[in-house]
């Protein structure tokens, strides 16, 4: 016997369903205390990391048209 024939997904399909598991994923990490605590400590490392190569720039840090322009963001 050999291996059964697979249904080729269109890339829509494959989106979708990449954002359930990712959904499923983040949900069973935010149940859980112990993993809960290890995924923020990670983001915050990777925060730190980029404040440090200066890719996350404090408001105060930015000239007045950055300013602006984030404030509008926000």
């Amino acid at each position: 016997m050999g291996r059964p024939k697979t249904v080729s997904t269109t890339t829509e399909e494959r989106k979708k369903r990449k954002r359930e598991l990712e959904r499923k994923r983040y949900q069973n990490i935010k149940g859980d205390p112990v993993l809960y605590a290890q995924y923020q400590l990670k983001n915050k490392a990777k925060y730190e990391k980029r404040k440090a190569q200066k890719k996350v720039i404090s408001i105060k840090d930015m000239t007045p048209r950055a300013r602006r322009v984030q404030r509008k963001k926000w």
